[in-house]
């Protein structure tokens, strides 16, 4: 329990200070442990370092930020920390897969691509606690007040593959891929979210199975597309599970249900494909 709670500290603390200048001392301090123990934590749970962490979050604030706020990449790079503009440009390609400059200009809708972490508990003693990249309550209200509609889980195929085979970089590319193939299959009254490692959803708003539908076969027609980025082009596919969202969901774990049951008929019929329950 000590480990939960001073991981969600250490938090809160960053998204507070995500403008400031902090170290992993001040965070440390904020979450009542060591540097040392904080850098363990956050390895074992997050995957990545503080230093990491903060840097995507960072940018996806920046990336937000360019396109709500219409702010000029200048001033999103300074408030973000970097010391220049050259800099954060570097670092902002690298996790969206293009400059600030040409992502403010096509203005998508969907940028918290890593989102603040949910600690949350585990099920047994062998995981005490885990973490889901995204904002529950906003998920939960989407599905809930969406009932009778369709829901899209979207999975990266082989992701563990990517991961281990060409890099972690590899894997964040990856996802930012999936990001701009799911945005450009949906319509922009629609939303999407990343709600785990992996994966994605999209609450369609629609009870017409056949719009569902057409958004999953956009989604993997992509398979054939390159992934360009600071190594050697790669490509990958994506599964989707199409399920309708229960009248009588109670919370989001019951209306996504459905649509991981449907997730997982898709990987079991070969991947790069979908798959609908009725």
């Amino acid at each position: 329990m000590t480990s939960i709670f001073s991981l969600v500290l250490a938090v809160e603390f960053i998204e507070r200070n995500l403008t400031e200048p902090i170290g992993p001392e001040e965070i440390a301090s904020a979450a009542f442990v060591s540097p040392s123990y904080l850098f363990k934590l956050f390895k074992r749970v997050f995957r990545c370092s503080p230093g990491v962490y903060i840097m995507k979050r960072r940018l996806c604030r920046a990336a937000d930020a360019l396109v709500r706020e219409d702010a000029s990449v200048t001033d999103v790079a300074f408030l973000y920390q970097y010391g220049s503009v050259e800099s954060f440009s570097r670092a902002f390609k690298k996790q969206y897969l293009l400059p600030p400059s040409e992502y403010k200009k096509r203005k998508p809708q969907f940028s918290d691509i890593y989102p603040k972490f949910v600690i949350i508990e585990g099920v047994n003693n062998m995981v005490p606690f885990t973490s889901v990249p995204y904002n529950f309550n906003e998920l939960s209200a989407g599905l809930l007040s969406s009932r009778g509609t369709y829901f899209l889980l979207v999975d990266i195929d082989h992701m563990m593959a990517i991961n281990d085979n060409l890099s972690h970089e590899a894997g964040d590319a990856a996802i930012a891929t999936s990001m701009s193939r799911i945005e450009r299959s949906i319509k922009p009254n629609m939303l999407m979210m990343r709600i785990g490692g992996e994966e994605f959803g999209v609450i369609t708003g629609s009870n017409d199975s056949n719009v569902a539908e057409e958004i999953a076969k956009n989604i993997i027609s992509f398979a054939d597309e390159e992934v360009k980025w600071s190594g050697d082009p790669f490509k990958f596919t994506l599964s989707v599970g199409i399920g309708r969202i229960p009248e009588d969901s109670e919370d989001a774990e019951h209306a996504i249900k459905t649509a991981d049951e449907a997730l997982y008929k898709a990987k079991g019929n070969g991947r790069n494909t979908y798959y609908r329950a009725d």
